[in-house]
């Protein structure tokens, strides 16, 4: 982030930093807003995701776990990501992401919390999708 400062943290490095998963990311994965001006930047290691201003600015934090502040999505936000590229990461991913936000919250978060997550799914755009895994995995 000292190089790229407009990045966040996202997806798979996200969900590393938030206690979701227990598997280390193989590269870092960073947020941009569309609107920058400029190329995609280039760097060994990491994957560049664009994203619109509304879904780049919802849900961002500053995780200090490590010592040094590095912005980040929230774990609301980092599951509602996970799920709108299901399709490209796994769903078997992102169920697994979905399920440990359900019985941990992530890191400083609220187990079990919905009104958050249904917020971040709602600008994510996978309301229904969230809210029917929802479902399933409370039945």
């Amino acid at each position: 982030q000292l190089r790229f400062p407009k990045t966040v943290a996202c997806l798979e490095s996200a969900a590393s930093l938030l206690h979701l998963t227990t598997s280390e990311p193989l590269e870092t994965d960073l947020a941009l807003p569309r609107r920058s001006v400029g190329r995609t930047p280039r760097a060994d290691g990491v994957h560049f995701h664009w994203m619109t201003d509304e879904v780049y600015l919802h849900g961002q934090t500053v995780d200090t776990s490590t010592g040094t502040p590095i912005r980040t999505f929230n774990a609301a936000k980092t599951v509602a990501d996970f799920c709108a590229r299901r399709h490209k990461l796994g769903r078997e991913t992102y169920l697994t992401i979905l399920k440990a936000y359900l019985e941990h919250g992530g890191l400083g978060g609220t187990p079990g919390a919905t009104s958050p997550l249904l917020a971040a799914a709602r600008v994510c755009r996978v309301e229904k999708v969230i809210r029917a895994d929802l479902a399933v995995l409370r039945a």
